[in-house]
C-alpha cells in the first residue's frame, strides 16, 4: 500500500514476506527516499525491531494476517515519526488503530524525581540521558493524534497507545520502570516487556483479529487535519495553563527539553553557568519549546516562594507585541495569574546596568541568529528612561551580555536566519563567547576603554570645552546636536560602573540540534529542498526533486493569480479557520507615506498589478478598517490579507499558506547554471551595504519567507529564469 504517511505500511502477510525475502530494509529507504547505501544506527534499530515484531505477531495467532496492516515509522499529523502502527477491526467492534513505542533497553535503567517530574535515565546512544517513560512518550502521540486528526472523533474508530520494552524484564517487580511513582502513567497506557510478550500477543489478537486494515489505514491516511492553534494563542494558554495539551513535545523536541531540565538541575548545584545552544531550521519547534518550559518555571513561581526567575527574549517586535498581547487577554480570564507577559522581552534589556552577573536563573533567547554584535540600538534612549538608569550603554558584544545575565542561558538559533548584516548571531559565534567568557569578558572591556580613552573622550571633551567657550557670545552653541553628541559620548563610561570586577564563573557549553520538520507531513522533505536551491552554488540534475505528495508548493506565472489563490485560502471567517498571506522581498520602497486620498500607497508594483505592504504609513479613518492596526500585527489580523508583508513581520510567524514574491534581487544565472542575488536591487539598507555579506543575507531572507507556510506555498518570481528553475527540480 503506498501512502506519503509511512517508510512502510502493508499487511502482515506481506510484512513477513518481505522479512524472509531481505526486502524489508530497502523499502523502509525507499519510503523514507533514503539512500539505498544508508547503514546507520537508525538502519540497525529497523532490522532488531522488524525481527522482534515478527516473532510477536506470530504468538499473536492472527486468523487473518492478510487484512491486518503494520506501518513502521509512521509520520505525526505535523511532525515527528512514531515507530510502529498497527491498523485492523477487533472483537470489541472497533476500528482500532494501535500506536506502539519500541524500546530496545535492558534492565540499566535509573528512576528519579526532579522539578516535579518522574524521569528515566538511560544509556542510549553513547551517553546517559534523562527521557521520559516509555508509556509516556507513547500517550504523547496518542494525544497529538487526537489533538489534530478528526477521525477518533467518530465511535466507530478507536485510538490507543502502548510502550513495549521487548529487552527489559519487569521480574513482576514495582521498582524501575514499573515503579510506584509510574502507576498512574502505566493505568492509562500500559507497558510490555519481555516477560509479559504473551499478554500483548493476546491484546493485538483481540483488537486486530477480524481485519479490515487497509479500510482503517486508508482513512487514517486520507482523514482531514483539525486546524493548527496559533502559536501566540496556545502560548498565552500554556502560560496560563502549563498542562494544556495543544502543542505535545515530540523525539527531538522532548529530548531537547529533558536536557534543559538535566542541565538546570546540576547548574543550580555548581558555581558554575550553563549556554545551551539549540540549533534548529523553521518549524522544528524551537519557540514551542522555549515557551513551555517557560510556562512551568512560571507555575513554579506562582507556587513557592523560593523558584527560578526566567525571561523570554526576542529581537522580533511582533511577536513581543502579540505575545504581550494575548497574555494580557489571558490574564482577565484569570486574574490570579497575571503578569505573565513581563516576562517577555528584548534583548536590549538585558544588560549590566540592570541585572548582576547571573542574578537572572534561566533566560531563553528566541531568534538568537538575530542577536547582534552591539548591546546598544536606536531604542537606547527610551531604555534609559524605562530602566531609569542615567546610562545603559553596555561594552559587550551583546551574546556576552546575555550571558553575562543569566546562570543558565539558552539559545535557540537557525544559522540560516540573519537577516541584517548587524546580526551576528550564530551558534559558533556563541559558543566561542561562551567557552572563553572570562577571556572575552576582559578583552571586550579593555577595548572599549582604549577606544574611549584614547578617540572618544579627548574628541568629546574638546569638543564640549569649545562649544562651552562659544555660547559665551552664541548661547546656541550648547543646544546644538554636536554638543549632545559629544555629552552623550562622555556618558557611555558610565556603562562601565555597572561591570563586574571580580572573577568570573566557568560556562558549560552544550548543543543540541532539532532536525525533524513539525509543521506538516512532507514539509521536512520542502524545506531541505529550499536549502538544496538556496544554498548550492552550482546545482545539477542530481540534486534533489520535489515530489507532489511531499508538500503543496506551487509556481504561479501572475502576481494577479497568485493573489488571488491566497486571498482563496484565507478562511479566517469559516471554521476550521485558515490563514494566508502574500510576502515578498524588500525590493520595493516601504515608506510612511499616503496616498492623497488618504489610501496606503500600492508600493510594491509588478507590472500593471500593486499592493501595499504592511507599512508603517497611518490610513485615514475612511481606511484603515481594510489594514492590520501596524506592520507588528499583519499577520495576526484578519486585514493583513490587503497588504504584502516582508522578512520582519514574516519572520517567527507561520500560516497555513504563504505567496512569496521573488523580488528583482534573487535572478537565474543560464551560464552558470544556478542562481545569484542582486543587493543593488534590495532597497534594504542593512542587507546591501555590505557586499561581501548581501548575497547570503538574501538567500537567508527567502529561505525564511518559504518556509512560513505549514500546509503550503505558492511562488511567483519577477524573474521568469527562477520560475523555471524551480519547476526544473519538481516530479510535477
Amino acid at each position: 500500500m503506498k501512502t506519503r504517511n509511512a517508510y512502510y505500511l502493508e499487511s502482515i502477510a506481506t510484512f513477513w514476506n518481505d522479512l524472509e525475502k531481505n526486502k524489508f530494509e530497502k523499502r523502509m529507504k525507499e519510503g523514507g527516499k533514503l539512500s539505498p547505501s544508508l547503514e546507520n544506527p537508525e538502519v540497525v534499530s529497523w532490522r532488531e525491531n522488524a525481527t522482534i515484531i515478527s516473532k510477536l505477531l506470530n504468538m499473536a495467532k492472527l486468523p487473518k494476517p492478510n487484512e491486518v496492516y503494520i506501518a513502521f515509522e509512521y509520520a505525526a499529523p505535523v511532525g515527528g515519526r512514531v515507530d510502529c502502527m498497527f491498523f485492523g477491526k477487533g472483537n470489541n467492534g472497533k476500528k482500532n488503530v494501535i500506536i506502539i513505542e519500541l524500546k530496545q533497553w535492558g534492565n540499566q535503567v535509573e528512576v528519579y524525581s526532579a522539578y516535579d517530574k518522574n524521569w528515566v535515565d538511560v544509556f542510549v546512544g553513547g551517553s546517559n540521558k534523562s527521557v521520559d517513560h516509555p508509556s509516556e512518550q507513547a500517550e504523547n502521540y496518542e494525544t497529538h493524534f487526537r489533538n489534530f486528526i478528526g477521525l477518533f472523533d467518530q465511535e466507530d474508530y478507536s485510538l490507543s497507545s502502548l510502550a513495549y520494552c521487548y529487552n527489559y524484564d519487569s521480574k513482576g517487580k514495582k521498582e524501575g520502570l514499573f515503579d510506584e511513582m509510574f502507576s498512574q502513567q502505566l493505568q492509562t497506557t500500559p507497558l510490555y516487556t519481555k516477560d509479559t510478550t504473551e499478554n500483548l500477543a493476546q491484546y493485538l489478537h483481540d483488537m486486530l483479529c477480524d481485519g479490515e486494515g487497509e479500510t482503517i489505514a486508508e482513512a487514517l491516511s486520507n482523514a482531514e487535519r483539525k486546524p493548527t492553534k496559533a502559536l501566540i494563542d496556545a502560548a498565552a494558554n500554556l502560560m496560563m495553563d502549563p498542562n494544556d495539551n495543544t502543542f505535545i513535545l515530540l523525539g527531538e523536541q522532548n529530548d531537547a527539553y529533558k536536557k534543559f531540565w538535566g542541565i538546570l538541575k546540576k547548574t543550580q548545584q555548581s558555581k558554575e553557568k550553563s549556554v545551551i545552544i539549540i540549533k534548529g531550521g523553521p518549524g522544528t519547534g524551537k519557540t514551542v519549546i522555549a515557551l513551555k518550559i517557560l510556562s512551568e518555571l512560571y507555575k513554579e513561581a506562582q507556587s513557592h516562594e523560593k523558584s527560578c526567575n526566567a525571561y523570554y527574549a526576542t529581537r522580533s517586535t511582533a511577536l513581543v507585541k502579540q505575545l504581550g498581547e494575548a497574555l494580557k487577554e489571558n490574564k482577565g480570564k484569570n486574574k490570579k495569574k497575571g503578569g505573565a507577559q513581563d516576562l517577555i522581552k528584548k534583548p536590549y534589556e538585558f544588560r549590566p546596568a540592570k541585572y548582576k552577573e547571573s542574578e537572572i536563573d534561566v533566560l531563553f533567547v528566541d531568534e538568537a541568529h538575530r542577536v547582534e554584535e552591539k548591546s546598544n540600538d536606536q531604542s537606547d534612549g527610551n531604555l534609559k528612561r524605562k530602566l531609569g538608569l542615567e546610562s545603559v550603554y553596555c561594552p559587550l558584544h551583546q551574546a556576552l551580555s546575555l550571558i553575562y545575565c543569566a546562570k543558565v542561558t539558552v539559545f535557540f538559533i537557525d544559522d540560516h536566519q540573519a537577516v541584517k548584516n548587524r546580526e551576528i548571531g550564530n551558534s559558533n559565534v556563541i559558543e566561542i563567547l561562551a567557552k572563553n567568557y572570562q577571556e572575552e569578558y576582559n578583552k571586550q572591556i579593555e577595548a572599549f576603554k582604549e577606544e574611549y580613552y584614547n578617540k572618544i573622550k579627548p574628541e568629546a571633551e574638546k569638543t564640549i570645552t569649545q562649544l562651552t567657550e562659544e555660547s559665551v557670545t552664541n548661547p546656541e552653541k550648547v543646544k546644538s546636536k554636536k554638543y549632545k553628541d559629544a555629552e552623550r559620548a562622555l556618558t557611555k563610561i558610565k556603562g562601565l560602573e555597572h561591570m563586574t570586577t571580580e572573577p568570573l564563573p566557568k560556562v558549560n557549553v552544550y548543543t543540541y540540534e532539532l532536525t525533524t520538520q513539525f509543521r506538516c507531513v512532507g514539509a521536512d522533505r520542502f524545506v531541505k529542498w529550499v536549502d538544496y536551491l538556496l544554498f548550492n552554488e552550482k546545482n545539477n540534475e542530481e540534486i534533489m526533486k520535489l515530489d507532489q505528495e511531499d508538500f503543496d508548493f506551487q509556481i504561479i506565472d501572475t502576481p494577479q493569480e497568485l493573489e488571488q489563490k491566497i486571498r482563496n485560502l484565507n478562511l479566517q471567517d469559516s471554521e476550521p479557520k485558515q490563514t494566508a498571506r502574500l510576502i515578498a522581498g524588500w525590493c520595493w520602497d516601504w515608506t510612511d507615506e499616503t496616498e492623497e486620498n488618504g489610501d496606503l500607497k500600492k508600493e510594491v508594483q509588478i507590472g500593471d498589478w500593486a499592493m501595499p505592504w504592511e507599512t508603517k504609513a497611518n490610513p485615514s479613518k475612511e481606511h484603515k478598517k481594510k489594514y492590520a492596526r501596524s506592520a507588528d500585527f499583519w499577520a495576526k489580523e484578519p486585514q493583513g490579507i490587503n497588504q504584502v508583508g516582508c522578512i520582519y513581520s514574516a519572520q517567527g510567524f507561520e500560516f497555513d499558506y504563504v505567496g512569496v514574491i521573488l523580488g528583482p534581487d534573487i535572478q537565474y544565472d543560464s551560464e552558470r547554471d544556478c542562481l545569484f542575488c542582486v543587493p543593488s536591487l534590495n532597497k534594504e539598507g542593512e542587507v546591501n551595504n555590505k557586499k561581501a555579506k548581501a548575497e547570503f543575507l538574501i538567500r537567508n531572507i527567502y529561505k525564511v519567507l518559504l518556509t512560513r507556510g505549514r500546509k503550503g506555498c505558492y511562488l511567483y518570481s519577477c524573474d521568469p529564469g527562477v520560475s523555471r528553475y524551480f519547476k526544473r527540480f519538481m516530479n510535477y
